[in-house]
């Protein structure tokens, strides 16, 4: 197997840009300042400008073709129908993955390394709750959840209502054009 490995650049790049992205996500600070309030807002608008206008979620189409891609790659495999062979067939895969994990982290993913509310506001958060603590907030939090939750199933036009006056308050980023679309798998 590892006779048939040639030296590829592509190898290089793929290797090279997953981990520069792991390193940035070990950052908050940096992710925070230079990705999540620089980069990601012209990125998303970006992305909402190529795709807002579909009537259905984008995503839900690529989940759908990278799961028929994982069972055409798992027949051929299992089949030995690949011409260079079994090895690369799991090449492809391999880099597959590795371009799936840059793209998702470097068009949305790096805001989950964020820095937390906690920072990002100012709060003081005590050092350790007992679960008595954690009990309580979470049954005042399902109350206030119950006292605003709607009695009935709101539709996509009355939710974008409802939302607009929490996106127009400071410190909330002004998105348009506005995409909110229900996905396929609910």
């Amino acid at each position: 197997m590892l006779g048939r490995f040639r030296f590829s650049w592509k190898w290089v790049v793929l290797i090279g840009l997953a981990l520069l992205v792991r390193l940035v996500s070990l950052f908050p600070d940096f992710v925070e300042t230079y990705y999540s309030s620089a980069f990601y807002p012209l990125s998303s608008a970006v992305q909402r400008a190529l795709t807002g206008w579909l009537p259905f979620s984008l995503g839900d189409l690529l989940y759908i073709g990278f799961g028929i891609w994982v069972l055409r790659w798992m027949f051929r495999f299992f089949k030995g129908e690949d011409k260079g062979g079994r090895w690369k067939t799991v090449s492809s895969l391999i880099q597959c993955i590795l371009c799936i994990y840059i793209l998702f982290n470097v068009l949305w993913g790096l805001n989950y390394n964020r820095l937390s509310p906690a920072k990002q506001f100012g709060l003081v958060v005590a050092d350790s709750l007992g679960a008595t603590d954690l009990r309580d907030l979470s049954v005042l939090l399902m109350e206030k959840t119950n006292q605003y939750r709607p009695v009935r199933i709101i539709s996509e036009s009355e939710a974008r209502k409802l939302a607009k006056p929490l996106f127009q308050r400071d410190g909330f980023p002004q998105v348009r054009p506005s995409s909110i679309k229900a996905s396929l798998f609910g």
